[in-house]
């Protein structure tokens, strides 16, 4: 099975779904939690001090919406089928046809978010822990997809993600370029990629919908647990786990 090993680039249908019109997404935002969403204003990527987190105070979606499409701002909707129960029918239904075309995935702990972003808006150079999917639901980005091996991700890379849950303390250079894959990303189109491999993705000159799909296997989650387990070994005790038993159980 390719799945997991290589990039996948495929097609869907969501960006036509009756729960991402502009409608259904501000009404979304109307009702979410404070404790499920970041809204975030960005400044000059990559500098310190570029990003304020604040909150709606008040705003209703379409406000929310309009200030995206003209401001520096990106909310990212956390764990949308916790609080909403129409997508977390619509997360099972997209896992029941992976399974269906994948029977060996064995999916579990699953979570969806949306990503609402302005012209411009710049994801930084991360991985992420989960395997992971992007759907494009409106606007165009491009995605840079990086090696998973060094020196774009060293296993010390990894086990500091792991240990700080901070996706973005990754070191970055802009020659890592030369070696990236380089997707255009459109509505009605979804990427996967091999667990952990680094990233970063450039809006277009437009707003942006997109929809992120995570979930744990009994293989990441055993991927996962070693990676802890050499990180509080390497970075708590000093001692320097063997990269061989890193994967051994893989």
């Amino acid at each position: 099975m390719i799945w997991g090993q290589v990039p996948q680039s495929l097609k869907h249908r969501l960006h036509d779904h009756a729960l991402f019109t502009n409608d259904a997404i501000a009404q979304l935002i109307d009702h979410y939690p404070r404790q499920h969403y970041s809204l975030v204003q960005w400044g000059q990527h990559g500098q310190s001090g570029s990003f304020r987190e604040g909150d709606l105070g008040g705003l209703t979606g379409y406000q929310v919406l309009q200030a995206i499409q003209n401001g520096k701002i990106w909310i990212n909707l956390r764990n949308v089928p916790l609080v909403n129960k129409a997508y977390e029918a619509l997360m099972q239904d997209i896992l029941a046809e992976l399974t269906q075309h994948l029977p060996s995935l064995n999916p579990y702990n699953p979570k969806m978010g949306i990503l609402v972003s302005s012209p411009g808006s710049r994801t930084l150079y991360h991985c992420d822990l989960p395997g992971q999917s992007l759907w494009q639901i409106r606007g165009v980005k491009r995605l840079y997809l990086y090696p998973a091996t060094a020196p774009f991700m060293t296993q010390e890379h990894i086990e500091r993600v792991a240990l700080s849950g901070v996706e973005v303390n990754m070191p970055y250079q802009p020659w890592y370029d030369d070696y990236a894959q380089i997707y255009d990303l459109e509505p009605g189109s979804m990427m996967h990629w091999p667990l952990n491999a680094p990233h970063r993705v450039d809006n277009g000159d437009c707003l942006n919908i997109s929809m992120t799909l995570e979930w744990f296997t009994p293989e990441i989650r055993r991927h996962h647990i070693i990676t802890v387990a050499n990180a509080i070994l390497r970075l708590k005790f000093g001692l320097q786990p063997d990269r061989k038993s890193h994967t051994s159980e893989l």
